[in-house]
């Protein structure tokens, strides 16, 4: 940990997480209402889901509400293998640099992923930053794939 994530505290959403959370992750999902959001909380929060699904909360310390969130989900690979971890999603909003929360968070996820005995962890970006792809590499992370997407539907062809 350097100087830039000894002041963010990662820890689990519990359920007294939830509300507080929500504005965070409306940004990231335009539509998406308070009443939604908690019953899909209350699924995450959930004891039974603890080591299989979850969110990880990113805050500054000294500061209530998150700053970011990964979302993960773990999937067992058969009885003679061991889990991989999937970070499906990260939502950061931050008035400076995304990277070390990305990090802080990502840390948090991987060292819950070890301790289950996960024997991957693989990370979903979306326009990952150069400063976040050098301190994953940095930690041990390498590429296996490069997603590219392009829209192709034409404008006059959206329905509205």
């Amino acid at each position: 940990m350097n100087e830039r994530t000894s002041s963010i505290l990662v820890s689990s959403m519990e359920p007294a997480d939830v509300t507080l959370a929500f504005p965070l992750v409306a940004i990231d999902e335009p539509g998406l209402t308070l009443a939604v959001w908690r019953r899909r909380a209350k699924r995450l929060t959930s004891p039974a889901s603890r080591g299989k699904n979850g969110v990880f909360l990113a805050r500054y310390a000294g500061m209530q509400g998150p700053c970011g969130a990964a979302f993960y989900h773990v999937v067992p690979q058969g009885k003679d293998r061991n889990a991989i971890c999937h970070i499906k999603r990260i939502v950061v909003l931050t008035m400076g640099p995304s990277h070390p929360i990305t990090i802080a968070l990502i840390q948090a996820t991987s060292e819950m992923a070890r301790r289950l005995g996960c024997q991957e962890t693989h990370i979903r970006l979306v326009r990952p930053d150069p400063y976040t792809l050098s301190g994953l590499c940095s930690s041990g992370y390498a590429s296996e794939a490069i997603l590219l997407h392009k829209n192709i539907t034409s404008p006059e062809l959206v329905v509205h």
